[in-house]
């Protein structure tokens, strides 16, 4: 298993008011809590400690010390180009797809009901004419 909770683990909140946040792990309080520093674009959220049932941990590590500073936190984040390691994960990527979605109108709801019609009938097209080869 890769994902441990220690300090320097990138984590996104899974629950609750926060939820789809990223954070970090600053050091922990217990079994079951830690204490996180929120980071990532526009998305603040105070220190805090937080239960590990609303973490969901990442992959992505970054080497700080125990109790670091938000500054710290930041240009060590800046410096090994942590939100762009995200944001290649799918993680990242569902949540924008959603976030895209969920944004959406009604017509543009339509179209991309039309594009797909379009292309599933291109594919059909395509299988039907290698059945007939075959």
């Amino acid at each position: 298993y890769q994902r441990r909770v220690h300090g320097g683990r990138l984590c996104l909140v899974n629950y609750g008011p926060n939820a789809g946040k990223l954070c970090v792990v600053v050091d922990i309080v217990d079994q079951s809590r830690a204490l996180i520093d929120g980071c990532g674009e526009g998305a603040r959220l105070n220190r805090q400690t937080y239960p590990f049932r609303q973490l969901s941990l990442t992959k992505i590590v970054i080497k700080i010390s125990r109790g670091a500073r938000q500054r710290t936190i930041q240009k060590v984040m800046a410096a090994d180009k942590v939100m762009d390691a995200y944001n290649a994960t799918s993680w990242a990527k569902k949540a924008a797809r959603t976030k895209l979605r969920a944004s959406m109108g009604d017509f543009d709801r339509f179209k991309l009901m039309v594009l797909k019609k379009r292309v599933n009938r291109k594919i059909a097209t395509e299988v039907s004419k290698l059945k007939k080869k075959a």
